[in-house]
């Protein structure tokens, strides 16, 4: 589930082979807009930071950005390779970006990709973006990208990372697909 920016709406997503978006109204508890994905996988979604009521989803083939009432686009590829996304986030600033199952990163702007990045050996199965910097996880790897993409920092953990997150000592703290936690100190990314 994802809350909306204005933490007025939150969104779910069924794990049936529908997956149908639900936008829930959360002082009515009724549902507000729905969009069913269909045949095509839905692997992971976050909401913006900027825009209330919407919400980007990372697909089987392709990214799909979603908001009430306007309805779902597609994400435009501007001649890059169309992949399967495993994972997406949004910075701060507004731009999404998606994890590929190759390892690359999809930096969007609206609906449109900026460019792309390699970064991991496998899937990148966890984004989380802040104002100036980006951590990314995926196999044996936590990658820390600056505001302008170049890595910063470069983490190895002992298995497959499926949640990360930094507190406000810099602290990078992961959850593994062992369900270990990993936790690294001296991150040494700028806020």
């Amino acid at each position: 589930m994802a809350f909306s920016k204005d933490g007025k709406h939150l969104c779910s997503l069924s794990d049936d082979n529908q997956y149908l978006a639900i936008v829930w109204s959360i002082e009515t508890s009724k549902a507000v807009a729905t969009y069913k994905f269909g045949a095509d996988s839905v692997f992971d979604f976050a909401a913006s930071r900027t825009e209330d009521l919407s919400f980007g989803f990372a697909c089987k083939r392709g990214v799909n950005f979603y908001t009430v009432p306007e309805g779902v686009k597609t994400g435009l590829f501007n001649g890059n390779k169309l992949r399967d996304f495993i994972s997406i986030g949004f910075l701060e600033s507004g731009e999404a970006v998606t994890g590929s199952s190759n390892g690359e990163i999809y930096v969007w702007s609206g609906r449109s990709c900026k460019f792309t990045k390699k970064g991991h050996q496998g899937p990148v199965q966890i984004i989380n973006g802040y104002k100036d910097f980006c951590l990314t996880g995926g196999k044996f790897k936590i990658i820390v990208y600056d505001s302008s993409w170049n890595i910063v920092r470069d983490i190895e953990v002992p298995s497959m990372v499926r949640a990360v997150d930094m507190n406000e000592k810099n602290m990078i703290l992961a959850g593994l697909r062992d369900g270990k936690k990993n936790g690294t100190r001296e991150a040494h990314v700028t806020k």
